[in-house]
């Protein structure tokens, strides 16, 4: 004779919990790949990197950082990077 189930230990219930679970953990996987793929870009310290290539770098950040964050309801700025020239 199998034992009989309580309703909040229902196959489905366990089902819609584990499939909550897996959502989220995916998720954080999926973010951290994100930015740790934009951190491996990253050259070495001391290296040569050139300001087009930063710029570039910079603009991708904060592409990935809409893909991941979300922004405050009442803002709707964005962010811009630009190479500017410096003043002497």
């Amino acid at each position: 004779m199998m034992p009989r189930m309580e309703p909040s230990e229902s196959l489905a219930a366990k089902l819609l919990v584990a499939r909550q679970s897996e959502t989220a953990e995916t998720e954080s996987r999926t973010t951290d790949l994100l930015l740790q793929g934009l951190v491996d870009r990253l050259p070495k310290p001391n290296g040569v990197w050139s300001l087009d290539d930063r710029a570039k770098w910079l603009r991708t950040a904060a592409s990935v950082f809409d893909l991941v964050y979300k922004a405050g309801d009442d803002e709707q700025r964005g962010i811009s990077v630009a190479i500017t020239e410096r003043n002497a």
